[in-house]
């Protein structure tokens, strides 16, 4: 399916609690290098923990609100990004200013090198966790396959840790600004039934 074009709006009205929920998403082309796919998965990572720093602590909108970008390689590159909220009705715009902010702020700025460091560590603590199960390795060797990539790095937690720290705040900036497309996205939001619909 072709994805809308455009900044797109639309609203569903269910229930009668005075809580919504606001999903913000949007796709663009991508490239999926195997260095492209680890620039937006520590991109990812960052935007969830500038959008729990932003939106749950400074502003207090939402409990738990979720941040992800992701990739895909097949049947083509695909670069997707989904911000999913529950909120207060009487929040929704606001939250959703505050979102498009840290997005234009990623594209001027990238993360900061503290959310960065956050990201690469935790990146490596993880796949050292990981490397001890054999469904890990059962994965690297089906995704050598599948996509015909030399993975033998993937064996080595130095080689997987200097892969992670390649990565720099100036890479995330480039990616978020080159991949999240401001003048292409959705924005769906449920509302009680006491609450009018958008138009």
């Amino acid at each position: 399916p072709v994805f809308a074009e455009g900044v797109q709006h639309a609203t569903a009205v269910k229930g009668t609690d005075k809580q919504s929920k606001m999903v913000i998403c949007g796709v663009n082309s991508f490239n999926p290098t195997r260095e492209n796919r680890m620039i937006v998965s520590q991109l990812s990572d960052a935007i969830e923990i500038t959008t729990l720093e932003i939106i749950r602590e400074q502003m207090g909108s939402t409990y738990s609100p979720s941040a992800n970008v992701s990739c895909s390689i097949l049947p083509r590159g695909i670069f997707e990004w989904q911000f999913y909220i529950e909120c207060d009705p009487d929040n929704l715009k606001k939250i959703e200013d505050a979102i498009i902010g840290i997005l234009k702020d990623y594209q001027k700025n990238g993360p900061s090198a503290e959310t960065l460091a956050k990201v690469q560590e935790q990146m490596i603590v993880n796949r050292g966790s990981s490397m001890q199960n054999n469904y890990f390795w059962k994965n690297v060797i089906e995704a050598s396959y599948q996509y015909d990539e030399n993975r033998d790095d993937d064996a080595s937690i130095d080689d997987y840790a200097a892969r992670v720290k390649k990565v720099t705040v100036k890479d995330i900036q480039k990616m978020a600004k080159e991949q999240v497309n401001l003048k292409n996205f959705v924005v769906v939001t449920l509302v009680p039934e006491s609450e009018p619909a958008e138009e």
